[in-house]
C-alpha cells in the first residue's frame, strides 16, 4: 500500500468511526477507484458495507471490479441482489459477465432476472464462453429504443453506435429499460431456403 493510500485509509477510518457518511462520500468522490478498492480490501465486513452505501453506482462497479475475488465474494454476500444489479449495470458486458460468473448459479439465475433482457441477454451469452475464447472478449452491442421513439430516432441510434459486425434487431424498452419486444431489422443469415431466398 503506498503512502497515498496509507493516508487515504486514515481519512476513510476517522469519518467510519464517527459515521459521518457525507464527509466520506465527499471524500470518495475524489478518489482513484484502483485506491478505493486497495482500503476496501482492507476493511472489516461491517465498514466495507457503509463503503458501498456510500459509493455512486459506477464507482462502486469499478471498486467491485478491481478488489481481489476473495473480498468480492465477501462483497457478494453484503450487498441485496438489487443493489448488486444495479452496480452491474454500470459495467461493460464482459465485466459483468466475469463477475456474475463468480457467483453460485442460482444466485446467477436470481441476479439475471433483476437485469433489464436485453443486457441480461447479452451477459448471458458472454457467460457461455470461456476467457480466452474469441466470445468470452467481445464487448457486443445492444441497440435499444424507448417504446414511443420514433423510426427517425432509432435509425439516428443506429448511426451513432458505429457497428462494425452485422446485428439483426433493435430491441423496444420501456423508460424503466424493461424488455417491451424487438424490431427485426433483417433476418439471420442462416434463415434461408435452399435457393438461398429469405424466409
Amino acid at each position: 500500500m503506498s503512502d497515498e493510500q496509507k493516508q487515504l485509509l486514515q481519512q476513510i477510518e476517522t469519518f467510519l468511526e464517527s459515521q459521518d457518511k457525507t464527509a466520506l462520500k465527499n471524500l470518495l468522490l475524489d478518489q482513484r477507484s484502483s485506491d478505493i478498492a486497495e482500503v476496501v480490501e482492507i476493511l472489516d465486513n461491517e465498514n466495507r458495507r457503509y463503503i458501498f452505501d456510500v459509493l455512486d453506482k459506477p464507482t462502486a462497479a469499478e471498486v467491485l471490479e478491481k478488489i481481489d475475488e476473495a473480498t468480492r465474494t465477501e462483497i457478494f454476500e453484503l450487498l441485496k441482489t438489487e443493489e448488486l444489479s444495479s452496480i452491474i449495470l454500470q459495467m461493460d458486458p464482459d465485466d459483468a459477465a466475469d463477475i456474475i460468473s463468480e457467483l453460485p448459479e442460482e444466485e446467477q439465475i436470481e441476479l439475471l432476472t433483476r437485469i433489464p433482457l436485453p443486457e441480461s441477454a447479452e451477459i448471458s451469452k458472454l457467460m457461455g464462453y470461456s476467457e480466452d475464447s474469441a466470445g468470452g472478449i467481445m464487448d457486443p452491442i445492444v441497440i435499444s429504443v424507448l417504446e414511443d421513439a420514433t423510426v427517425a430516432e432509432a435509425i439516428n441510434k443506429i448511426r451513432a453506435a458505429e457497428i462494425d459486425e452485422d446485428f439483426y434487431s433493435v430491441y423496444v424498452v420501456n423508460k424503466n429499460r424493461q424488455f417491451l419486444g424487438d424490431v427485426r431489422i433483417r433476418p439471420p443469415p442462416d434463415r434461408r431456403d435452399h435457393r438461398g431466398a429469405t424466409l
